[in-house]
This record gives structure tokens, sequence and C-alpha cells, in this order.
């Protein structure tokens, strides 16, 4: 019923994003993303249930020149039609703040999807960031969901940003939140720190002896498996955890996205045609596979 990944040997396969998009969706995948500043990559494991009990949901978008970088995780519980809506929902949200660098609006607008769907019994627990190349600047709002760890490349040393998860490893997803219980942070990024996302069943995941990875864990991995490169950190810890517990996917959909700072700036030909783009309809690369 499982999904198992590709060879961690190679690099994952690059996914085509422009400016003024949306990407992502719900399902398995492995790929990379390129945008000014930052670097993506995503790995995703699924029960192919959202028919029936819900999962993960993975949204990354762009502005019309670049600069802003908006991403949205949530694991929803929820099956069917409740599962459907309230994606549509986050992407409708992503697509209507996609050139707004401050991400109250979105946050506002997240908050309300999620009060709406509670109604009819679907529960959600998401984390929005948004990353801003000029000045490397990177705020999180996070609704419940496990807290991003934080690779500072000149401290060599991880840590988890927020307390908004207990170390226990237990989450929100079968509660409603309210916007006061929502935790930010900001800070600012150099090139080579690294952000590490995750979704709640690797923290919930427990070994052969019944003890829980959580946050800890999780941190552990990161530490050892980051000496190998970024570009196959996520795929590889999410193999890893798997192989820790093979069934990882009765507690839920399995995803870990990461993200490096660079240096990549917004070229000429982006700053030129970002005007335009502000006429244009933003383009929708979603998918639930």
């Amino acid at each position: 019923m499982g999904t198992s990944l590709v060879s961690n040997e190679s690099s994952p396969p690059a996914a085509p994003m422009g400016c003024m998009e949306v990407w992502g969706g719900a399902g398995p995948r492995q790929c990379s993303l390129e945008r000014p500043g930052l670097d993506i990559w995503v790995s995703s494991l699924s029960a192919n249930e959202h028919q029936r009990g819900g999962g993960d949901l993975h949204l990354v978008s762009s502005c019309a020149s670049g600069r802003i970088t908006r991403l949205l995780m949530a694991d929803i519980c929820a099956g069917g039609e409740g599962f459907a809506e309230l994606s549509n929902d986050l992407r409708s949200l992503m697509k209507r703040n996609v050139n707004r660098l401050g991400q109250n609006a979105c946050v506002a607008g997240m908050s309300k999807s999620l009060a709406d769907a509670s109604e009819h019994g679907c529960f959600a627990s998401s984390l929005l960031a948004t990353y801003f190349s000029p000045r490397r600047s990177l705020t999180i709002c996070n609704a419940g969901h496990p807290p991003p760890l934080l690779f500072r490349d000149a401290e060599k040393a991880w840590i988890a940003l927020s307390g908004s998860i207990s170390d226990s490893g237990e989450t929100h997803s079968d509660t409603v939140l309210r916007s006061t219980e929502y935790h930010e942070v900001q800070t600012r990024l150099s090139v080579g720190d690294v952000l590490l996302y995750y979704s709640g069943s690797l923290v919930e995941c427990v070994d052969a002896h019944s003890d829980l990875l959580g946050i800890a864990g999780i941190r552990k991995l990161a530490e050892r498996l980051v000496l190998d490169g970024t570009e196959r950190l996520a795929a590889r810890l999410l193999s890893e955890v798997q192989a820790t517990n093979p069934r990882i996917l009765e507690a839920g959909d399995a995803t870990v996205i990461v993200c490096r700072a660079t240096k990549r700036a917004v070229g000429w030909k982006a700053n030129l045609l970002a005007p335009l783009r502000m006429f244009r309809r933003v383009a929708d690369q979603v998918t639930f596979l």
C-alpha cells in the first residue's frame, strides 16, 4: 500500500517552477526546486488514502519577480470531499497572496479555512513560511505542526525553531487551534543555512523497541545525514525513518522538505517582466497523485 523511495544515490529530479506560480499538492513525490536565494528538495511518501482518511499537503509559491517564496505544509485529517475542499481552499489562499511580502493576510485566511473545516469534522495542523531573498528573511507561522529544524552553517549545529510542539511528539492534528495558539518565528538566514520541515507522522514514529522517535530523534538523524550534503537529505531522512518502521504510513503520509539558502539572485529578465506578470493569472502546478 505504501510507496518506496527511489535510490538515494542520485539527486532528485528538478521540477520546473517559474514566477507567479503555485506548485505542490499531495501524494508521493521526490523532486527539487530552484528559486532566487533558495534551493528546495521535497520527498513524500503516501498511503494513497486521501479519499478515506486525509494526508499531507505541501504547497510552494513564487511571486512575480521570484523574490518571495512561500511554503505551506498541512497534515489534514479528513477524507473524500473534506480533504479536497480544505486543500483547494489553501491552494486558493496561496494564489491570492502570491505577491504579498507580509503573511498576516495569509495567516488570517489559513486560520479561517481551518476553523471552517473543523465545523465539518475536518481537522489539520499547518505551517506557513515566507522567505524574502534580498534580505534572506524568514517568517514562520506554526499552527500545531512539528517545529522546523534550522542548521546554522557557521555553527554546524541544528536547532528547533519555536516551542510549538512538545518533544514528546504530540501534535494537535485532532484539535481546533485558536489564532492565539499560533506560534510565529522570524529570523534571517546566511548562505549555506538549511531548514528542515517534516510531517507529524515522522515525529510519532516508533522503532522496533517501541521508542518514540520524537523531535530529538529527527534532529539526531539530521545531524548525521547532513554531513553527506543537503541534496539528498530529505530523501535519505525519510528512507531511514521508513527503515526504522516500515509501517510508518499507517500513521499517515510522511513528508520532508529541505531548504538551503543560496546566493542566487533574481535575474534581469525576471525583474523586467515582473510588472507584466502582475496582470496575468497565477499559474497552478498543484497535483494530487
